[in-house]
């Protein structure tokens, strides 16, 4: 594999760590993304195969599993883990603790080489930003 730069804007793929019942965000997401080309990989090779492994996390989400993931993605895809955490979502609020330990595990997604975000439009603007650089196979 070597290094080669993506054109901005085309169909990006996405492996969405979030659990089906974690999947809140969903519509807001979908209307963020809606002016770009997208497709959700699913499957046993959906994590080789991405651009991106995606987690986002707000106050409806339930226990601690898909945060257990995204550390561990941000160790074995460092590049591509993408760690959101929408504090300002509509669908309730976090605890002060819990707002601390996203925070920790935000900023050692960070230190494992994985990108962290506390907004959609941040996200958005990072994934769909002119020249980003990844690693795919020619």
């Amino acid at each position: 594999m070597r290094s080669s730069l993506i054109e901005p804007y085309r169909g990006m793929k996405f492996f969405i760590g979030n659990s089906e019942k974690d999947r809140n965000w969903q519509p807001v997401f979908a209307e963020h993304m809606a002016s770009y080309s997208f497709e959700e990989l699913t499957g046993p090779d959906a994590k080789a195969q991405c651009d991106f492994i995606l987690y986002i996390i707000d106050p409806g989400m339930q226990g601690i599993s898909t945060i257990i993931q995204a550390v561990n993605d941000s160790n074995l895809h460092a590049a591509k883990t993408l760690f959101c955490t929408l504090i300002d979502a509509a669908n309730g609020e976090f605890s002060a603790h819990q707002k601390k330990s996203l925070n920790a595990t935000g900023k050692m997604i960070v230190r494992n080489g994985g990108q962290w975000f506390t907004s959609l439009d941040d996200l958005v603007a990072f994934v769909f930003k002119p020249g980003i650089q990844m690693s795919v196979e020619i």
